[in-house]
């Protein structure tokens, strides 16, 4: 490599970076062509170009980087430059974009330039310097958009019942039929997490039942391995969401199959001295519990009892016991109430916004897809811009130029065509969808039947960020949310709610 570096042209090392999750246009062809031109522009000898393709931009740790400077220091004084597409393929860490482009200035003399920047930008100018650190501040906001949009990707996946993380022993990771992560039980090891869980139940000492385990094949090691075994709720069927906000955690039902029962896990969870946690469950038929109020300001909660033929669901509080109110009655009058609660403009407006949002975030991959195509188009355009300039030179004749032109240009048209017709379906997809929503919800009710029963919760909160209270058929409330109140106010609704 050293007898290569001799000459009289400045020398320069190229570096491109791709995510694994990349939704830019950068692929690594076209940062390395773009590297390429913007040597043969200024005249400069391009020795190598290092790729990391598949890693984050968070951090410098990244294979072929470290590969890059431990090259830097073996050739120390031997390259003036390095050269990348633009700043976000270097980094999107603020602060470490900066410090390691005056660690390569400083320690080795190498100006970290982009291709849109000039060969002579002088990076000790203050401008350059706040121009840059703005850069790499807007590639930092879209990395911390990105992870923010993942972490509220995991939470609603969570929400929706959705396992989202590496399968627990008992159970393999694989994939439903929309192609979205779920669970599905491995029989084998299925009836040893059953048989770990009715020991403990029985008596056994923890340790001895992890003793006999590991004997019949449980695999995992460490001094809390059967703890976390039970204490993990994926097992009866829930799964646990973490509060965002400083509150209690809360458990949703799962779509996975459970391998044991909610009370067997709830039982476990008290003889392991964790009570309490069973109290932040969110049960989907009792979304009044936490919300409705007794007359003497309590929390309402719910509960079945058992009658002749089945079991019945009541609310009751527990300062008086005798007070207990039929789930099947408030539950109905809470569907009329919120059916007569209905959108306007303005919240239908919200509502779209919403749907549209969600729309273009589920079609990234379509997004993909047609910038592939667009990407394709581009490169189809160059080559035929190649032997056309060759032929005006009189490089090739009329029938080399003949050959090529009438193929390259029916693979473009084709193209574009697809494109096209890609574009067209997409819009009518989303329009189809937009139409049925806004169709299908017209009062609070339509939205509080599709919730989850966590939304359930915050969604009556919100309407009544007063107390809410249910006697003779009747809800009456300390207050209600201002959108709804001339509903409640002008006979439509008076039936079923009242001021308090």
């Amino acid at each position: 490599m050293e007898g290569a570096m001799i000459g009289s042209k400045a020398r320069a090392l190229g570096y491109r970076r791709l995510s694994d999750k990349d939704q830019s246009h950068y692929s690594l062809d076209y940062q390395q062509k773009a590297i390429a031109d913007y040597c043969v522009r200024y005249g400069l000898e391009l020795v190598e170009i290092f790729t990391d393709n598949g890693e984050c931009s968070d951090s410098f740790d990244r294979p072929d980087y470290r590969k890059l400077e431990s090259f830097i220091r073996r050739h120390k004084g031997a390259f003036q430059y390095l050269l990348i597409m633009d700043h976000d393929r270097f980094s999107r860490n603020l602060p470490e974009a900066l410090l390691k482009i005056e660690e390569l200035q400083r320690k080795f003399s190498i100006k970290v330039l982009a291709t849109n920047e000039d060969l002579n930008l002088d990076v000790r100018d203050p401008d350059v310097f706040i121009q840059r650190a703005f850069r790499y501040l807007m590639a930092n906001q879209e990395l911390l958009r990105i992870r923010q949009r993942t972490r509220n990707g995991i939470r609603q996946a969570q929400l929706q019942g959705r396992f989202v993380n590496k399968a627990p022993f008992g159970y393999v990771n694989v994939k439903d039929a929309q192609g979205r992560g779920t669970l599905a039980v491995d029989p084998e090891k299925a009836e040893l997490v059953r048989w770990m869980f009715e020991q403990y139940l029985g008596g056994v000492p923890m340790f001895q039942v992890l003793r006999e385990a590991g004997k019949k094949g449980f695999s995992r090691t460490g001094g809390n391995a059967m703890l976390n075994l039970l204490r993990n709720c994926t097992y009866a069927g829930l799964v646990r969401v973490k509060s965002h906000t400083g509150g209690r955690d809360v458990f949703v039902k799962a779509l996975h199959e459970p391998l044991i029962s909610e009370p067997t896990y709830w039982r476990v969870q008290e003889m392991l001295g964790f009570k309490k946690v069973g109290k932040a469950e969110v049960a989907g038929d009792m979304p009044l519990r936490g919300t409705l109020r007794c007359w003497c300001g309590s929390q309402m909660t719910a509960a079945y009892s058992q009658g002749k033929c089945r079991k019945y669901l009541y609310y009751w509080c527990k300062q008086h016991r005798g007070l207990n109110i039929p789930g099947r009655v408030v539950h109905e009058k809470l569907s009329e109430l919120l059916s007569l609660l209905e959108l306007g403009g303005r919240e239908m407006a919200f509502i779209k916004s919403r749907v549209i949002g969600f729309l273009q975030e589920r079609s990234v991959h379509e997004q993909s897809a047609l910038q592939a195509l667009q990407a394709k188009a581009g490169e189809l355009e160059l080559k035929i811009e190649k032997p056309e300039a060759k032929y005006i030179s009189d490089e090739i004749d009329y029938d080399a130029y003949g050959k090529w032109k009438p193929r390259l240009a029916g693979e473009l048209q084709a193209i574009y065509a697809e494109l096209k017709d890609k574009i067209l379906r997409l819009e009518q997809d989303h329009q189809r969808q937009l139409d049925r929503a806004l169709r299908s919800v017209k009062s609070v009710g339509d939205i509080f039947e599709r919730a989850s029963p966590v939304f359930k919760q915050r969604l009556l909160t919100t309407i009544f960020p007063g107390m809410l209270f249910f006697k003779d058929g009747k809800f009456y409330t300390e207050g209600i949310n201002v959108m709804f109140k001339g509903v409640a106010e002008n006979g439509r609704a008076g039936h079923l709610i009242a001021f308090r």
